[in-house]
């Protein structure tokens, strides 16, 4: 386990010829990847269509890009995943021992009167990324059960997995989950809701030395729990 306990894409009609249709510029939506120094790293595919899969041999990794103006003023998020090959569930507690098939993660600034970890905030730089200050994640694994909320241990109470899937369900068919992160966020840090910056999903199977594979799809934003509206 690994500090990646820190995870979507005309021409103009009705336009007289000799004159040309304003492209409204494009948001920055680019997907990076993230390897950890002397760790196997979780491979990432993404399809045209969105779809991103995870294929795990002993390994970790991370896979975020940052979100919209649009997506930051969103209350919940939206997905479909489903895990085709696991490997018995562990405590997320546990600092070396925390793996899970799939993860996907929303990231905050951090808050106030967080300190500052020059050493991790160096090893991000050098990865290429930003540490996230507070990190709300949505996991399928781990001993526990649905719904229950564990401090990561690599992040001293300012990240913590909300348990979507306890480690033991298993499905092979895309699963529907819709989540108010703006919600959780309040729950667990007891203040509100700060502009959340990047979209992440982990994978990680390096401290289970096992093989898994896992996808997540129709990833998106929306300002309600019940009503689908894309930011």
């Amino acid at each position: 386990m690994v500090i990646s306990s820190f995870l979507l894409i005309g021409s103009a009609h009705g336009q007289p010829r000799h004159k040309s249709a304003k492209k409204k510029p494009s948001p920055n939506i680019t997907w990076k990847k993230v390897k950890f120094p002397g760790i196997k790293a979780t491979e990432f595919t993404m399809s045209k269509a969105g779809r991103i899969d995870l294929f795990m041999d002993q390994s970790s990794g991370l896979f975020f890009r940052p979100l919209t103006k649009a997506e930051q003023n969103c209350s919940s998020l939206e997905w479909q995943w489903k895990v085709d090959q696991t490997f018995p569930p562990v405590a997320l507690s546990d600092k070396d021992k925390g793996d899970r098939p799939v993860a996907v993660h929303v990231w905050f600034p951090k808050g106030k009167g967080d300190k500052t970890n020059g050493l991790k905030n160096f090893v991000g730089r050098l990865l290429g990324y930003k540490i996230p200050g507070r990190v709300i994640s949505y996991v399928w694994g781990g001993i526990g059960l649905q719904g229950e909320v564990i401090e990561n241990p690599h992040f001293e109470k300012k990240g913590f997995f909300i348990i979507q899937k306890p480690g033991i369900f298993n499905s092979k068919v895309w699963i529907n989950e819709r989540v108010n992160f703006r919600k959780d966020y309040t729950k667990i840090f007891n203040s509100p809701a700060p502009m959340p910056t990047h979209v992440a999903i982990s994978g990680d199977s390096d401290n289970s030395a096992a093989v898994a594979r896992a996808s997540v799809r129709k990833l998106k934003f929306s300002n309600s729990e019940t009503n689908s509206k894309t930011c």
